[in-house]
Order: C-alpha cells, then sequence, then structure tokens
C-alpha cells in the first residue's frame, strides 16, 4: 500500500514549482489510518504543516483508508480548523465558511461530487472513484483546481485582520 504513498508523495513533486511559487507547504504521510496529502499555504495555520498537519488552520486534503478501498473511492476537502485561534485574525467559523462557500459557487460545478453542505469546519468536501490506472492523474489535477482557490482564502482573511 506504499503505492498510494508514493502517488501522492509524486503528484507533490510534480507540482514543486507551482507550490513554492504560491507558498504552498505539503504532507504526505499516513494519519488516522488513512494515506493522505495535505496542502497548506503559508499563514493559514498558526503553527508549521509539518509540525502539525492536521489540526488547525485551514488545508486541503486528498485522502483514502481502507473503507475507501473497498468503495473504490478516495476523498478531498478543504478544512477550517480552530479558526478563532489564528494568530492575528478575528473569525467567526461560520461567517468564514458562509463567505468561502459564496466565491466558492461560481467553481463548484467543476469539483466532481462535491457538497458544501457541512458544518464551518469543512468548507466543502467530495469523493472521486478510486482508478488505480488514473490515480495520480487525478490527484494531479485537484492540487492543480485547489491552487486557483488559494487567492479566495487569502481575501477572506485580509478583511479578518486584527488591525495593529
Amino acid at each position: 500500500m506504499d503505492q498510494f504513498l508514493n502517488v501522492l508523495n509524486s503528484v507533490v513533486e510534480n507540482n514543486r514549482t507551482t507550490l513554492e511559487e504560491n507558498q504552498v507547504s505539503s504532507f504526505v504521510g499516513w494519519w488516522h489510518n488513512s494515506w493522505v496529502l495535505k496542502l497548506q499555504k503559508k499563514g493559514w495555520s498558526s503553527s508549521a504543516l509539518h509540525e502539525n498537519p492536521i489540526h488547525s488552520g485551514i488545508f486541503f486534503s486528498v485522502w483514502l483508508g481502507e473503507k475507501d478501498l473497498e468503495k473504490s473511492i478516495f476523498n478531498y476537502n478543504i478544512h477550517a480548523l480552530k479558526l478563532r485561534a489564528l494568530e492575528g485574525y478575528t473569525i467567526k467559523s461560520r461567517e468564514f465558511a458562509d463567505d468561502f462557500r459564496s466565491a466558492f459557487a461560481h467553481d463548484q460545478s467543476s469539483w466532481k461530487n462535491v457538497s458544501v453542505g457541512y458544518g464551518p469546519l469543512t468548507l466543502m468536501q467530495g469523493y472521486m472513484p478510486l482508478v488505480q490506472e488514473s490515480f495520480e492523474k487525478d490527484v494531479d489535477h485537484l492540487v492543480k483546481k485547489f491552487i486557483p482557490l488559494c487567492p479566495i482564502v487569502d481575501q477572506l482573511l485580509a478583511v479578518r485582520k486584527k488591525a495593529k
């Protein structure tokens, strides 16, 4: 099953230049019984992604676990966890989620099997069919679709920045 970690690492390496240009950090590993790829822009969390890859801030994830393998799917989402603790900002989670979803609405139909019908911690979530032959291409496609969402999150954070 290291094949999934190898694919996720390959996607990161193939997108390294774009990720660096957009100041996006990555984490690939095994977390909570799932193979996972996390992407997070610098400034979207109070802690570094590699120090605490799941517990805070705004991040994009692609993951699959054993149960997903049985269903032949893999998942993706954007989480916004513990935003009130994000240093330098005054953020109400529900308002942030609503504003993100309003901005995301114009592109939502281009994301396969996506929903925004979650609480404020999950800004959007979807799944895709797990096809071994196209898994790397499918994950790569999701990473490339995530990058244009970064300015939306940046703008939503900018208007919530605390005055000095």
